[in-house]
């Protein structure tokens, strides 16, 4: 994807709108990454120590413009989050999360932890064109860095 701003590395948060289900179990999230990565890596929190989130979030690493990125999903907060990652290693998250993982007429968005600090609003990834969510994003990203 050209033009798109591969600096600052951000952390990426994915959802439904107002916190609106998007359909994410963690068993469909590491079956969906199986799918695309040969040997994909998943953690399921569920160590006592891990509170209220053991049993509903996961660690996981996915390869995004052929680098290893990191990301946490959370079914408790219904969630997942991309960490240090790029604009154009977050639009090509979002397409495949949109296109693998969201339910039928679910509604997904982004932000960045950044741009909720600065009560940026959120870029709607559902029903809109690669290209401007790579628009969106290279904006999102110019406007936090």
């Amino acid at each position: 994807m050209v033009g798109l701003l591969d600096d600052p590395r951000l952390l990426w948060i994915f959802s439904g709108p107002e916190g609106e289900d998007i359909g994410l179990t963690l068993d469909g999230f590491a079956q969906a990454l199986s799918v695309r990565e040969p040997e994909p890596f998943t953690s399921i929190w569920d160590s006592p120590a891990d509170g209220p989130y053991a049993g509903t979030t996961m660690t996981f690493a996915i390869t995004l413009a052929g680098e290893l990125v990191e990301g946490i999903v959370s079914t408790r907060s219904e969630g997942v989050s991309l960490r240090e990652a790029t604009a154009t290693e977050a639009v090509e998250f979002a397409i495949w999360m949109r296109d693998a993982l969201v339910a039928d007429r679910a509604v997904l968005t982004v932000n960045t932890r950044q741009g909720t600090e600065d009560d940026l609003p959120d870029i709607p990834v559902t029903g809109r064109p690669d290209s401007q969510l790579a628009e969106g994003f290279n904006e999102h990203a110019r406007a936090v860095a």
